[in-house]
């Protein structure tokens, strides 16, 4: 299947139209449409109407002549190939006319039957070319000024040939500035060492550098810290011809990294001045791999961050031997997602025993895996010894209400029993003095009364307990209490115990009360006797 080009020859000498016709082959595998109009007005009206290849363009027309006719025609059809057709042989005029945008200048009569339709051939597939150069053009122009990152092209002096709009925004030059000068005008020049090491070593031996930082320098002066990465070109020889650079503004991403490590700043003095410890611990599949332990930990637990870092199982092994499988399982709670809190002992580096209070805290990834969790360590110790003096007041509030209940009971009980000494005593008293001397149960009443008289004092030990009476001391001689109270000890620790009694050679006066002291001798006596084989 043959090609088809549709011509229009525009050309108001009917034999000069026929001859040109006929130049052109039939047999071929490009046929040739030729439609013939003398007038440029008409072939005007022909290019609104149809479509066309190519156009054959005589110059001198009816209605137009010169230059002029091809201007008004490339206006008028400015993608069509125009192949100029003229009867004079000037070198100036074929230069000007192929200046404003002919593919050819022919002159007539001075063509061959090939040549004409080799012309026009080469005229069409060159003008398809530069449409598609146009159109790949366009398509670069486009892109290149959509790109929201900066794009320059420079050649191997640095200067500027070409760069996009948001190149020239992001500097504040207009294109006729940013032309006349190099990279190195605009880039600061503690740049320019490490800027030239790249190129140098990157960009002319590998073709491209890898993504490095620098700054430029608007033009009101400001610095601007970028990211580029630089490509060389080469032309048709393979010698370097320029350069490409992608830019992108990282001042955002710089103020970011500033407030990200203020903040990081004021977190590490945070963690410094707290006196609480402080930890992370990350996890992967489930495991703890790693740790980071806050200052706060040489306070509550003695080890540096240092020596916590280089043991994982440190914690572990400094917990109270007995407290061991609670920490154990709240680990294990924390793994699988109880955050819980514990409280138990530790064995600080010094040995002494602490009591702490381990809150963690759970992080999760984007799938609700447990990433990692951090966790607070309190010194709960004098908390804890605040609550144990705590329990001991109130034990021994306890103990005081219940001797108090016991001394209100004790003293009631030592008022009936006293009213019954009294008639005791009192009927006692009464049978001596109708006895007479050498009555022999004389003897008996007296033991009785002395008896009596124990009781009493026993009596008025239970009101002293109960703070229902006030112990009456005086100066006593312990000689005679100890004498006083022999004949009692001897019946109190039974007949197969002897008891023998060493009296001071002079007497011994304390304040005291000597019932009482009577009452601490028979005591001793007792547990003297209890504690024998």
């Amino acid at each position: 299947m043959s090609d088809l080009l549709r011509v229009l020859l525009v050309e108001d000498n009917p034999k000069e139209a026929e001859l040109i016709v006929e130049q052109l082959p039939r047999e071929e595998s490009t046929q040739f449409e030729v439609e013939c109009v003398p007038r440029l007005s008409e072939a005007l009206a022909r290019i609104g109407a149809e479509r066309f290849d190519i156009i054959l363009l005589d110059l001198g027309l009816p209605d137009s002549d010169g230059l002029d006719t091809l201007r008004t025609m490339r206006r008028q059809a400015a993608r069509l190939p125009i192949v100029v057709l003229h009867e004079i042989s000037d070198e100036r005029v074929a230069l000007a006319a192929i200046h404003e945008g002919a593919q050819n200048y022919l002159v007539k009569g001075q063509t061959d039957k090939s040549q004409l339709a080799r012309e026009i051939k080469f005229a069409v597939e060159r003008n398809h070319a530069e449409e598609r150069e146009r159109a790949s053009e366009a398509k670069y122009r486009q892109l290149h000024e959509s790109m929201m990152d900066a794009f320059c092209r420079v050649d191997m002096s640095g200067r500027f040939i070409e760069c996009n709009g948001a190149y020239m925004n992001m500097l504040g030059y207009t294109e006729e500035e940013i032309r006349s000068l190099t990279y190195a005008d605009i880039t600061p020049v503690r740049w320019h060492p490490v800027e030239t090491g790249i190129i140098d070593q990157q960009v002319l031996s590998r073709g491209y550098s890898d993504v490095y930082e620098k700054e430029y320098r608007r033009k009101d002066g400001t610095l601007v810290p970028i990211e580029l990465r630089t490509i060389l070109l080469k032309d048709e020889t393979g010698r370097p011809s320029s350069m490409w650079g992608i830019i992108r503004d990282i001042t955002e991403r710089k103020q970011a990294e500033v407030a990200l490590k203020r903040s990081e700043e004021r977190y590490r003095h945070l963690l410094e001045s707290v006196t609480d410890y402080v930890y992370s611990v990350q996890v992967e599949n489930g495991q703890p791999v790693s740790s980071y332990h806050s200052p706060g930990c040489l306070t509550v637990a003695g080890y540096t961050p240092e020596e916590f870092a280089a043991d994982l199982h440190l914690w572990y092994l400094m917990v109270h031997e007995e407290d061991r499988p609670a920490v154990l399982e709240q680990a294990l709670r924390v793994l699988s997602g109880d955050a819980s809190p514990l409280e138990h002992r530790i064995i600080h580096k010094d040995g002494g025993i602490r009591w702490v209070r381990n809150t963690p805290v759970l992080r999760r990834d984007q799938q609700d895996c447990i990433e990692a969790y951090d966790g607070i360590v309190t010194d709960i110790t004098e908390q804890k010894r605040a609550e144990e003096e705590r329990k001991k007041l109130e034990a021994q509030l306890q103990q005081a209400q219940k001797m108090e209940a016991i001394g209100t009971l004790a003293g009631g009980i030592a008022h009936d029993f006293n009213n019954s000494l009294t008639a005791i005593i009192g009927f006692g008293y009464l049978a001596l003095m109708e006895m007479g001397p050498d009555d022999p149960q004389r003897e008996n009443i007296g033991h009785m009364l002395e008896g009596a008289d124990r009781a009493a004092h026993l009596t008025k030990d239970l009101l002293i307990f109960s703070r229902k009476q006030v112990s009456e001391k005086k100066p006593v001689d312990l000689n005679e209490i100890i004498m006083h109270v022999e004949k009692f000890l001897v019946r109190v620790i039974g007949e197969d115990i002897s008891c023998s009694i060493s009296l001071h050679s002079e007497p011994i006066v304390v304040y005291a009360d000597p019932h009482q002291l009577e009452q601490v001798l028979m005591n001793l006596a007792t547990n003297a006797r209890d504690a024998m084989a």
